[in-house]
């Protein structure tokens, strides 16, 4: 393939696989979705298994979804991040789910109710991180097709989550104890995944893996550089590329000159000045 069809290919979810470090970050999105749907459905479906009345029960759990994907929503632009999102909402969740275990001991209803809909506010908050998360995690090209995947791995957990509830005929706790053990692991992986807020969108594969970088997270914070490292774009979208031995940077298949930043007024000019 010579230089200019190379310029012109675009990165599908293939070029994913074949990146051990976007192929580990898949697998890891691919399981958090998977849990995503399969506590949801598990605990929806499990509502009238609470006690109680069940038309009101399945009320509540129906109206704790409005305030946990608002929530969804907010928390993602917090200083959390949507790592650390993802991961206490999973964790929470989780851990609601297990404690539920507990409550028929009290021999109070409401307890064991108000458990399970903590689990289930939870669970709904993590789903609309993880859709944000998620897509900023594939470069363009491939974005679509791996959000799809993801989507994919969600609609079996779907599927599993009424025939997991049938291990309650076995043992009584075994269902709960599933989505619950499910839900912690997961939102514990989700620490193994690079935080993506306020980092401009990656447009290649090779941007996709730069985002694994700590000295990237740092270097977007603060706007400092080290080493052979530049920062190139306008001071509002920063974003690290690696110098090349040629003494070159490329970004999107196109060779610039290096661009020596020394702060965010040599920045601006420099982008006008590309744009010239």
């Amino acid at each position: 393939m010579n230089e200019a069809e190379n310029q012109g290919r675009k990165d599908g979810f293939l070029d994913i696989i074949k990146s051990s470090t976007l192929r580990k970050r898949s697998l890891n999105l691919f399981f958090n979705w998977f849990t995503n749907s399969l506590v949801y459905l598990g605990v929806s479906l499990n509502t009238s298994n609470l006690g109680g009345d069940d038309y009101l029960n399945a009320f509540i759990s129906a109206a704790v979804e409005i305030p946990a994907a608002a929530m969804g929503l907010y928390i993602v632009d917090t200083k959390l991040g949507r790592r650390w999102s993802l991961c206490g909402t999973m964790v929470l969740g989780g851990l609601a789910c297990i404690l539920t275990l507990f409550a028929p001991s009290c021999e109070m209803e409401w307890i064991g109710i108000t458990l399970a809909m903590i689990g289930k506010f939870c669970i709904t908050c993590s789903f609309g991180v993880i859709y944000i998360f998620s897509a900023e995690m594939y470069p363009t090209p491939a974005r679509n097709s791996g959000v799809g995947v993801c989507s994919m791995c969600a609609r079996v957990g779907g599927i599993l989550a009424p025939q997991i509830l049938l291990l309650s005929t076995l043992w009584e706790p075994l269902a709960v104890v599933v989505f619950g053990a499910c839900s912690i692991s997961a939102g514990l992986l989700v620490l193994l995944l690079p935080e993506t807020r306020n980092l401009k969108l990656p447009e290649t594969i090779k941007e996709a893996e730069l985002v694994e970088r700590p000295t990237a997270r740092k270097m977007t914070e603060t706007g400092k550089t080290t080493g052979s490292e530049k920062v190139v774009g306008s001071s509002k979208e920063r974003y690290l590329v690696e110098e090349t031995p040629e003494g070159k940077d490329f970004h999107n298949g196109l060779e610039n000159p290096i661009i020596n930043v020394t702060d965010e007024r040599a920045v601006d000019a420099a982008t006008q000045t590309s744009g010239l």
